[in-house]
């Protein structure tokens, strides 16, 4: 039996999903709504460019994070040749590279940005403090 994320309440259902995936495909579902618009398809959030957007999303997010862990390596000055194998390893040999073609809304590519942006900025933070990498 799959489970079900809708809860029941007074006056309907809800969905029990946090908001942060929905946050970070903001911006691209703005995009998508402004060509959908444009191109005078139904916005209902369920045309193709909402579509396809989300798929840019989680390949946007899957980069960032790929970046944001070759700076982290770098900073550990780990040679470009393991680095490189680091990178390949954490797309093919994990969950991400499913993620980012098959279920690009789900929240794990997502994630994975976001946790390498965490690491990043306190990597940083405590290396040379500053309200910059505080905001990470």
């Amino acid at each position: 039996m799959a489970y079900d994320y809708r809860v029941k309440l007074k006056n309907g259902t809800t969905d029990k999903y946090f908001c942060g995936t929905a946050l970070a495909q903001l911006p691209f579902f703005a995009v998508a709504h402004l060509v959908t618009l444009t191109a005078g398809y139904p916005t209902d959030g369920y045309s193709a460019f909402y579509l396809i957007f989300v798929q840019v999303a989680t390949i946007f997010y899957a980069l960032a994070g790929l970046v944001l862990m070759v700076l982290i390596l770098k900073d550990f000055q780990i040679n470009d040749k393991i680095i490189t194998l680091i990178l390949l390893a954490s797309v093919f040999g994990t969950n991400l590279f499913h993620y980012v073609v098959n279920e690009p809304s789900m929240s794990h590519a997502y994630s994975f940005a976001f946790v390498n942006l965490f690491v990043f900025g306190f990597l940083r933070f405590f290396r040379k403090p500053s309200n910059r990498y505080l905001f990470f």
